[in-house]
């Protein structure tokens, strides 16, 4: 069946006598193949070009056909690398198969360039390898400097001199992908955007691990994936009822009357436990940055988010349709 969304996905183990061979990257390949091919519901979404162990003659023909289309003809392209990556005084570099000292393999900044002149006008680009961060960056002055054509955003797996880790098989980057894509970095929705897979991930990551980095130019974001809302919608409309109107106004009281005295008692109160729901959706706030429970028993107040705002403003534009 024929999809306006298609996506490249290539995985490279093995490499010739002069570099290491990897582990987990064929690995990491078939789960973002498996993921993208289809939506949560089963129904058609990406059409997935998978290749393993490319050479760089093999690579660039799979790239040609990736950035290839008339205007029009695809909405979204999606490129996803995983394997070794290389800097040299020249820029970055996507390490083929065969690679050697003449031919190290794709170049980063060429690759910019193809992804500047293509007709596709969304374009997404993961890339799990070390010096991810190359890609479509230049040093001035020790500055680095993103160049992107409109409608591209790419994540990459590490700053522009780190490496990137692999774990029982598998690159630690590309797992927390693929959690995200399989609802992890769901909207209200269930859609998951490059901007949410991208927040989902840094979350994964604390500071003094391997640092995922997200560069994008884009105004228009496509979903890469519809999944199931990972919030109950009905129980998130409810923050429209009067119930909770002061939450727009001078804020909601919270008190311990909401919750039992013992965690292990039943009772919680119905207005506490949507309150929770409100808040793993982000749509409250409280007076300090504590958490829902930490609020009721410092008796603050609770306040809609501006995220809350926002979708309020949207469930009342709903309701008027």
């Amino acid at each position: 069946m024929f999809t306006n969304r298609k996506a490249l996905v290539v995985g490279i183990n093995e490499y010739n006598g002069e570099i290491r061979n990897l582990r987990g990257c064929i690995n990491d390949a078939k789960a973002i193949q498996e993921v993208l091919k289809e939506h949560d519901n089963g129904d058609d979404n990406f059409f997935v070009e998978r290749k393993s162990n490319l050479s760089t003659f093999n690579f660039k023909k799979e790239i040609e056909w990736i950035l290839k289309g008339e205007k029009g003809e695809y909405e979204i392209a999606l490129i996803y690398f995983s394997g070794h990556g290389f800097i040299t005084d020249e820029g970055g570099y996507l390490v083929s198969s065969n690679a050697n000292k003449r031919e190290i393999g794709i170049s980063m900044g060429e690759l910019n360039q193809q992804i500047s002149k293509s007709n596709i006008p969304e374009i997404v680009v993961i890339l799990d390898c070390c010096h991810a961060d190359a890609m479509a960056c230049e040093l001035e002055e020790n500055m680095q400097i993103a160049q992107l054509r409109k409608g591209v955003s790419i994540m990459a797996a590490t700053r522009y001199k780190d490496v990137a880790i692999e774990s029982k098989g598998r690159g630690i980057f590309t797992a927390s992908i693929v959690e995200g894509l399989s609802g992890g970095a769901a909207d209200f929705d269930g859609y998951v955007t490059a901007a949410s897979l991208y927040h989902h991930t840094d979350n994964d990551f604390s500071p003094k691990q391997q640092r995922p980095v997200y560069k994008s130019y884009t105004d228009n974001m496509k979903p890469l994936r519809k999944c199931a809302s990972p919030y109950p919608k009905e129980t998130l409309k409810k923050i429209a009822l009067p119930v909770y109107s002061e939450l727009t106004k001078k804020g909601m009281q919270l008190s311990t009357s909401m919750i039992p005295e013992s965690e292990c008692e039943e009772g919680i109160s119905k207005k506490y436990l949507e309150l929770s729901i409100f808040e793993k959706a982000g749509l409250i706030r409280f007076d300090s940055q504590n958490t829902l429970i930490q609020a009721v028993f410092r008796e603050e107040k609770a306040y809609l988010s501006l995220k809350g705002e926002i979708y309020l403003q949207r469930l009342k534009k709903e309701n008027k349709q």
